[in-house]
Order: structure tokens, then sequence, then C-alpha cells
């Protein structure tokens, strides 16, 4: 469902970019690039898990999922042979977008990325602990 929606958000994010002629409707047509490119966005949380550290500042995250996205987002264009403008920034759009979403809603919910993160980080492990109002936080505790 999660994919689905963003699928939906994507798609009506290009056809904002996307030149209208004034004789014809909009066409809400997904091409290969950006199926690929949702399959990557949802693979792309473990694989940056890798790199990341579990102590790692919000800002330096986030700037790694964006290089990581534009890096993923060109390799899919260029794959699927739609190495264009539009076709790059939607290409990004998507992995961005699919990557942000799974991780929040499944990977970090499920403790498999933190857990990447954990076993690929220097003498770092990471546990659970309840936080405030009942939600809960990840602690990196040093050995």
């Amino acid at each position: 469902m999660i994919l689905l929606t963003v699928e939906v958000y994507a798609v009506h994010l290009l056809a904002l970019f996307a030149p209208a002629a004034a004789d014809s409707q909009p066409v809400d047509v997904v091409t290969d690039a950006q199926m690929w490119a949702l399959i990557v966005g949802f693979a792309s949380p473990l694989l940056i898990a890798v790199v990341q550290q579990p102590t790692w500042s919000g800002r330096r995250r986030t700037l790694v999922t964006i290089v990581w996205s534009i890096v993923a987002g060109g390799g899919t264009a260029f794959f699927t042979d739609e190495f264009t403008g539009r076709s790059l920034l939607s290409c990004f759009l998507v992995i961005c977008v699919a990557a942000i979403a799974t991780y929040q809603s499944i990977w970090r919910p499920l403790k498999i990325a933190p857990a990447i993160e954990a076993a690929t980080s220097r003498r770092a492990f990471v546990k659970t602990v309840a936080g405030e109002g009942g939600t809960e936080k990840v602690v990196v505790e040093r050995t």
C-alpha cells in the first residue's frame, strides 16, 4: 500500500514537469525507468545502512541518502536507456521518496536497517529503549 501511494505521488509530481500540449489530455504513464527507480528506492535503505554509522547526525545521514539517490537515479536512467533530463530527475525523486518512505515505515520499525548499521560500524551496538510518550528510541552504545 505504501509503495502504491509513493508511486501515485511520484506520477503526479512528474506531471507537473511534463510539457502539456494544448489539445491533449494528461496521461498518467509510469515509464520503465520510474518502475526500476521504485524498486531501487525500496532496497536503498538496506544499502545505505551499510555505509551509514549509527552515531552520525541526521544532517549527515540525509546527505548520504540524497547523494545515493542522485547516483542511483543516474544509474537507473542510464541502464534503462532513458538518460534525459526529465528521466534523471524523475528517477532521482522516485528513489529518494521511496528510500525515505520505506526506511521510515518498514526498515526502521523492523529494526533491520539499524541492525545493519550496527553490524557495519566500529564497536557499536544498537538497542531500543522506551522514549517519551510510549515511543521507542534507538540508542547506540560503545563497547
